[in-house]
């Protein structure tokens, strides 16, 4: 008993300090990520803050939760940076 709650205990800190894993499904990832659904190893942001000295680069895959369905998350690559002026290209 006292393994198994020790296990549980590694596994909580694990995964709400260090990494965590998710799946992403949908096209909007293509081709970098897979529309069936592939699972991400993924950090806490305030671990990806130290150890990468700040925001989320260009180029980055960000997992957040949806604003519209907060049970589920989305998984996006970012576009822009403050001060960035977006341009949808037809």
């Amino acid at each position: 008993m006292g393994e198994l709650m020790m296990f549980g205990a590694g596994m909580y800190v694990l995964t709400n300090y260090f990494v965590n894993t998710t799946q992403c499904v949908g096209p909007s990832m293509v081709p970098s990520i897979s529309t069936d659904g592939d699972v991400l190893l993924t950090m806490p942001f305030s671990l990806y803050r130290r150890l990468h000295g700040g925001l989320p680069k260009l180029g980055s895959v960000v997992i957040s939760t949806s604003p519209s369905t907060p049970d589920q998350t989305v998984c996006k690559r970012v576009l822009g940076l403050p001060g960035d002026t977006i341009v949808r290209l037809k």
